[in-house]
């Protein structure tokens, strides 16, 4: 299973996980290895150039060494996600169109064409901001000014389909319970369980596909069931130790 080719990979890694704030998210999955993606400011400036040295390249084997181990990171959590999203049922199939969860809250969409599995897009719903995306891409090429500090989880108005005001990852961070927090937790607290709460309250926008995160609702357990000692259980059954 892989992108249609290393330009789109490459994009879609951009976009996601070195555009804030969805890169606080992904700092939570990648188990906090990647420093350049937390929530200081000099994550911010370290997101911006590396932003600007892999948008100059189509072939992640010439990425420098933290970009390529971040960009390898993103690869493999997606693997993860379509397996293990299959493994549990949390996929939903129309077609040859399928979108999956994982036990991370990463989503992925993947479509079946001549016998391969292709990754149309891979990122953490609900974390993210389609303003950021699109300010990163075409502002100016002062870091602080390309990057939007707004979130779907605050309620950004490019977000007309979610209803629900959220704490952004900074806010849940400041719980004064969250610095002895394990990986676990901070991966359930800070990422699966929001995503969760997007999903549920996600709805479909005039562009409508034949499978969608919406579709995600009707294969997923109900809240009681993904309290985080059902959630912990569910992910040490398939594996993650970490």
């Amino acid at each position: 299973m892989q992108f249609p080719d290393n330009y789109s990979a490459i994009k879609h890694f951009i976009h996601h996980v070195l555009t804030p704030v969805e890169s606080h998210a992904w700092y939570q999955v990648f188990a906090q290895s990647e420093s350049f993606l937390d929530d200081s400011s000099e994550s911010l400036d370290a997101c911006f150039h590396l932003r600007s040295e892999c948008a100059t390249q189509t072939n992640a084997a010439k990425l420098s060494v933290h970009a390529r181990n971040a960009f390898e990171k993103y690869i493999r959590s997606i693997e993860s996600s379509y397996a293990q999203s299959a493994a549990i049922g949390w996929q939903f199939t129309a077609e040859n169109r399928y979108v999956c969860l994982d036990t991370n809250g990463v989503y992925c969409v993947c479509e079946t064409t001549s016998n391969r599995t292709l990754v149309t897009t891979a990122f953490i719903p609900g974390l993210g901001s389609a303003v950021a995306v699109k300010e990163s891409v075409a502002s100016p090429a002062n870091p602080h000014a390309r990057v939007s500090n707004k979130s779907w989880m605050r309620g950004d108005d490019s977000s007309p389909n979610v209803r629900p005001r959220q704490s952004s990852i900074q806010e849940r961070t400041s719980n004064r319970h969250a610095a002895n927090w394990s990986t676990h937790q901070r991966i359930y607290h800070l990422v699966f369980r929001p995503v969760i709460q997007f999903i549920r309250a996600y709805q479909p926008g005039e562009k409508k596909y034949s499978v969608g995160i919406e579709h995600l609702k009707s294969v997923l357990p109900a809240m009681s069931q993904l309290k985080y000692d059902n959630w912990l259980a569910l992910r040490q059954s398939q594996g993650v130790c970490s």
